[in-house]
């Protein structure tokens, strides 16, 4: 990685993207663990 590859990953949003993706995966990840509690709890 260089400064112009940076540069243009931010230019593209992709870091940005990228970050939004991962909260998204760790709130399902979350979402999904709470659940499978809920169950075995039961």
């Amino acid at each position: 990685m260089n400064d112009e590859f940076i540069t243009r990953a931010i230019e593209n949003d992709r870091y940005l993207k990228a970050l939004q993706l991962i909260n998204r995966f760790e709130m399902e990840i979350e979402g999904e663990l709470k659940r499978v509690a809920d169950e075995f709890i039961k």
